[in-house]
């Protein structure tokens, strides 16, 4: 099934499936990112553009694999800093460093 797939997409697929972030916490730090109370808070559009400030090149269609890579991207370019463990996290742990 792989070898149909762009390599790019392929690589940004296995990114997703084994990325170290929980689930729970890259919802978290795009919520504190966007300073939303839930995600569902967060319109589509507003969604689209966090892919296109953090440089994301294949970004997924489905919204938590693109709630992941996006929230991957923020802690990796220093958007959002966690303080604490990223597998126990809560919206005291996510420090905003500079506004998306």
């Amino acid at each position: 099934m792989l070898h149909c797939l762009e390599e790019g997409v392929a690589i940004l697929f296995f990114y997703v499936l084994f990325s170290a972030l929980p689930d729970e916490t890259a919802k978290l730090i795009v919520c504190v990112a966007y300073k939303a109370v839930r995600l569902t808070d967060i319109p589509r559009s507003q969604r689209a553009s966090s892919v296109k400030t953090t440089g994301i090149k294949h970004a997924p269609k489905e919204r938590n694999s693109l709630v992941k890579v996006v929230a991957e991207e923020l802690v990796k370019k220093n958007y959002v800093n966690i303080i604490e463990d990223k597998n126990n996290v809560s919206r005291d742990d996510i420090e905003m460093l500079k506004p998306i």
